[in-house]
């Protein structure tokens, strides 16, 4: 599956909405901030690189592809 950077985004929004924002008892922003940066923080220490199967030869076939397809 390839998504665009938008839709990436949206499920990084989506997820901490779910795990972090859920439920919405925050007494004030500064409180929400509070949170997400340390959620943020947590995260920075055990993700790891994507290990991307897509390649620059699979982008040149795309492209060259759409390019026939739209020709």
């Amino acid at each position: 599956m390839h998504v665009s950077w938008l839709n990436q985004i949206e499920t990084y929004f989506s997820i901490m909405h779910c795990k972090v924002l859920t439920p919405n008892d925050f007494t004030d922003l500064w409180d929400v901030a509070e949170l997400l940066e340390h959620c943020e923080r947590c995260y920075e220490s055990i993700a790891k690189p994507f290990e991307w199967k897509f390649t620059r030869a699979d982008l040149k076939a795309q492209i060259a592809g759409m390019l026939i397809r739209d020709a």
